[in-house]
């Protein structure tokens, strides 16, 4: 099971990635926040083919850690009903709220209460969707892989 886990964990991990990530970047203007907003300097240069391939397969590395991590506290999420909320919200709040870059950044804010709201739109959008859609397919996969094995 812990293998299947890790596969199933790592391959969602990515295809999710990939794919809420290259829509959410043409739905959320990405383009145009990386050049203006302060930030987004410390990125790579999404020209250079040697970044784009490090932050792309760099989530192969990524999907296997959190898998990892997470395996221990699979019970708790794929045996209910609703587990799928319960890995979201234990992802969401570990992968984000709890990320020293989220909460300096919420606590130091110079600006409005509006412009801080504003400024979160570019990229937390992109990880609720990611992060919910992640948990629906990996607990629906685990569980009916957990449902096949049981039969056989």
């Amino acid at each position: 099971m812990k293998r299947a886990f890790l596969i199933r964990f790592t391959i969602i991990h990515l295809l999710t990635y990939w794919v809420i990530g290259g829509i959410m970047y043409e739905l959320c203007g990405y383009e145009e926040a990386l050049a203006h907003m302060e930030y987004f300097q410390l990125w790579r240069d999404l020209e250079n083919l040697t970044s784009v391939a490090l932050v792309f397969f760099g989530q192969i590395f990524r999907g296997v850690i959190l898998g990892l991590l997470l395996y221990p506290f699979a019970p708790l999420y794929l045996d209910r009903k609703r587990g799928f909320l319960l890995l979201f919200l234990l992802l969401f709040g570990l992968t984000s709220l709890a990320s020293p870059l989220f909460l300096i950044d919420s606590l130091t804010y110079e600006h409005s209460l509006a412009q801080w709201i504003s400024d979160m739109v570019i990229g937390l959008p992109e990880l609720v969707v990611q992060t919910f859609v992640f948990s629906v397919i990996l607990v629906g996969w685990m569980n009916g892989y957990k449902k096949k094995v049981s039969k056989d």
